[in-house]
């Protein structure tokens, strides 16, 4: 490789790391040399030891100063109490944290959004009986049209497992850095993998975090389940709950193998 190469490789990791550092500002929120890999907006393949020596060498004192965010420990905590009580419901297969939370920069104020990602024919199904179960056991969640309430829960997207891939709609550099900053709480971690690998697009917009969760990793299959009486209920559940949820709707998208109920991704 020639010395301009390399000259031209620095200048652009250097120019990346800064820019990544800065956008965590906006937010109120510091960084080290664990969480830059997964803030990079970029498609270079660098390796996470040349990102860590790279920062070192920028910010020496960056890991010294750096500070957990605590409300978003917090705010995660009580995600993983309230997964816990969802999980009980079989179809509810993985529960993550995403959004300000998950990205480590939430405030007292925030509310918790979640992704939700459900067994095979069983969406619908899962939504209506999982929001009935947690009002049962006392737990609320931000329904449309109401404001942004403090550690209220936001269920912002629901996958079915056979439909992970993101929709053209929804897809952008803002979104890439929500899916490989997200925070698994409770449910098949694998699941997140698949997400992933569903989700290659990532890759080309935040190339370094990408990477990370998938090194080592092996692509597996989805198992399916044959049309099926409870199939059949959850298309059922699936009009319902759109007839019921049309006259709020604005840019939400809704199918019966999805539901992403915020203007952004997540």
């Amino acid at each position: 490789m020639s010395a301009k190469r390399v000259k031209f490789d620095v200048d652009q990791i250097e120019r990346a790391i800064k820019e990544a550092v800065n956008r965590a500002k906006t937010h109120g929120q510091n960084l080290n040399s664990k969480l830059i890999t997964f803030r990079l907006v970029t498609n270079q393949p660098w390796t996470e030891k040349l990102i860590k020596d790279k920062w070192t060498q920028l910010y020496p004192k960056g890991d010294t100063n750096f500070k957990e965010n605590k409300f978003s420990l917090e705010k995660i905590e009580k995600a993983r109490l309230m997964a816990q009580k969802l999980t009980k419901i079989k179809w509810f297969k993985m529960v993550a944290v995403t959004g300000s939370v998950a990205m480590m920069s939430a405030n007292k104020d925030d509310d918790i959004d979640i992704l939700v990602i459900t067994e095979n024919n069983r969406l619908w199904l899962a939504r209506a009986i999982g929001m009935f179960w947690l009002k049962v056991v006392g737990i609320d969640f931000r329904r449309a049209g109401e404001k942004v309430v403090a550690d209220k829960f936001c269920f912002n997207m629901w996958l079915d497992q056979q439909n992970l891939e993101i929709i053209s709609q929804k897809r952008s550099v803002g979104a890439a850095l929500d899916l490989i900053n997200m925070k698994v709480v409770t449910g098949d971690k694998t699941i997140f993998e698949k997400l992933l690998r569903k989700n290659d697009w990532i890759e080309a917009m935040a190339t370094p975090g990408y990477r990370h969760w998938l090194r080592g990793t092996k692509e597996g299959g989805v198992v399916l389940k044959k049309n099926d009486l409870l199939g059949a209920i959850n298309l059922v559940f699936y009009w319902v709950q759109r007839i019921y949820m049309r006259p709020k709707m604005t840019r939400e998208i809704v199918s019966i193998k999805a539901a992403y109920f915020h203007p952004r991704l997540i």
